[in-house]
């Protein structure tokens, strides 16, 4: 039994000096704070109904909680030459603002980052129309073939 406590007391003697020296180690550091993010909220709905397209009555308009990897807001607005116009609301993860005309319809899209902002109904004017996009595709073509 004497033989343990010859033992304790060295161990208990060198945890007491690491201790120590690790503490003598870290004064010299700053405390990091991590940034949490904040989790988004965001207007979320997809019709052709009224609510969705004024947001006239926004109690009506359901609000979603967007998941970790969902960082922007999103409104997509289709328009077509019958004048329907179809609006999406939602959480999403990437979003690329803009335009796009491809015969008969046209597709709007805009981003923003803050709670319940994806409440516009207009959308940056980027247009690409069908003639654009089969001008480009033919010059990608010539340029691939030569």
């Amino acid at each position: 039994m004497h033989l343990q406590y010859e033992l304790l007391v060295p161990l208990i003697v060198l945890v007491l000096q690491i201790g120590r020296q690790v503490a003598a180690d870290l004064q010299g550091y700053e405390t990091v704070e991590v940034a949490v993010r904040k989790p988004l909220f965001c207007y979320d709905c997809y019709e052709m109904e009224k609510n969705c397209q004024t947001l006239a009555n926004l109690t009506a308009i359901k609000v979603t909680k967007c998941r970790d990897y969902e960082r922007f807001c999103k409104v997509r607005r289709i328009n077509n030459r019958k004048s329907q116009t179809v609006f999406e609301r939602t959480c999403s993860p990437d979003c690329t603002p803009g335009c796009t005309t491809m015969l008969f319809r046209t597709r709007c899209v805009s981003c923003c980052t803050t709670d319940k902002c994806n409440s516009d109904n207009t959308a940056q004017r980027h247009y690409v129309t069908w003639h654009g996009t089969l001008t480009a595709a033919l010059i990608v073509l010539m340029t691939t073939v030569m």
